[in-house]
């Protein structure tokens, strides 16, 4: 029991350092001390707050259990072995040195990846199992390379901690991270029933952070569409019957047979309309076809269940592809319903919501 402050700034321990179940009443200063081999302090309680700035810790550093009613500073701190805060709890942790002007304080909140003063190095694995704290000052990519746990404690804390000061895109990358590590675990314990439908999550939705891929796939889809759509003879024009039988001379035109029908449809969809097949209008039908709701952009022509060829070179080789626009139509139409599904979900936070 330490009754007072006290300082053991510059101490060398050159042996095991034992201050389990340790009470400092004071402030606890082990500025710039060496500990040359296992250093344990479980249980032990700072009701004024610890430093530990520039410190070395040669070996095991066991924090088990430990707490703090106030600030704990590992500013510039070196853990050359492992290390465990399990079960600990301090108000605000410091592993490193945030910046000192208010403007200056938000961006680094605000940014992804920061670069700290003074950041701990952590040489070994890491345990921060159970670990609590109402703020946390730490180098994300430092810590990502040696936390490892099957605990999804660690994350948690680290990103509601993250979010409670406004700090979402950091957050967010704490959140990608445990999704990562997961996926992986996943996938070496041989659990692909699982392991697939969350790859897939991650390779459609980027897990509902920032899904800008929806995007990409999207318009892969559309404009693909599009150029299938703009050949000729891959769209033909909806309710073509009723259309046919409102020009002039339908009646005479009654008897034809279907081959027949179908030539003068094209030809009066070019009287009105001379690029009838234009890359304008396929897009339309694409975008029209790609949207679970009905649109009017693209709504007075359907892809033709007929086949069509495509013409496709494969280096010295031209070769033709037959495709029926009716066949990509439904691929769109599904694809549509999912990635804008997926889309609105991102967009109001749901996806997350429902994930975890």
């Amino acid at each position: 029991m330490f009754n007072s402050d006290v300082q053991f700034i510059e101490t060398e321990f050159k042996g095991d350092t034992d201050f389990d179940n340790a009470h400092f009443y004071g402030a606890a200063e082990f500025e710039s001390a060496e500990f040359a081999a296992k250093t344990t302090l479980i249980g032990a309680k700072f009701e004024r707050g610890t430093g530990f700035n520039s410190a070395k810790f040669g070996g095991e550093a066991d924090f088990t259990a430990a707490s703090g009613a106030r600030d704990a500073y590992f500013l510039g701190t070196e853990f050359r072995g492992p290390v465990s805060f399990r079960e600990a709890r301090f108000q605000v942790v410091h592993f490193g040195q945030p910046a000192q002007s208010l403007a200056a304080s938000k961006r680094w909140l605000m940014n992804k990846r920061p670069k700290l003063l003074n950041p701990t190095r952590f040489e070994a694995p890491v345990d921060l199992r159970g670990f609590t704290y109402d703020r946390i000052y730490v180098n994300l990519d430092e810590l990502f390379r040696k936390l490892e746990t099957t605990d999804r404690q660690p994350y948690t804390q680290l990103e509601d901690a993250l979010r409670k000061v406004g700090a979402d895109a950091r957050a967010n990358e704490v959140y990608l991270e445990r999704r990562r590590v997961e996926r992986k675990r996943l996938f070496s314990g041989r659990r692909l029933l699982r392991w697939g439908p969350d790859w897939l999550y991650m390779a459609v939705a980027n897990y509902g952070i920032r899904p800008y891929r929806l995007l990409l796939y999207t318009f892969i889809f559309v404009v693909f569409g599009a150029a299938l759509f703009s050949r000729p003879g891959a769209l033909e024009l909806k309710d073509k019957e009723k259309r046919l039988a409102q020009t002039p001379g339908a009646a005479e035109r009654g008897a034809l047979d279907t081959r027949e029908k179908e030539k003068r449809l094209l030809q009066a969809a070019s009287a009105t309309d001379p690029s009838s097949n234009s890359f304008t209008r396929a897009l339309g039908v694409s975008v029209h076809q790609f949207l679970p709701i009905d649109v009017p952009v693209g709504a007075d022509w359907v892809p033709a269940s007929r086949r069509i060829s495509v013409p496709a070179q494969f280096g010295k080789w031209n070769v033709s592809i037959s495709v029926w626009p009716s066949v990509y139509a439904t691929v769109l139409r599904i694809a549509g319903a999912i990635l804008v599904g997926i889309g609105l979900a991102a967009i109001t936070g749901l996806l997350r919501r429902v994930a975890g």
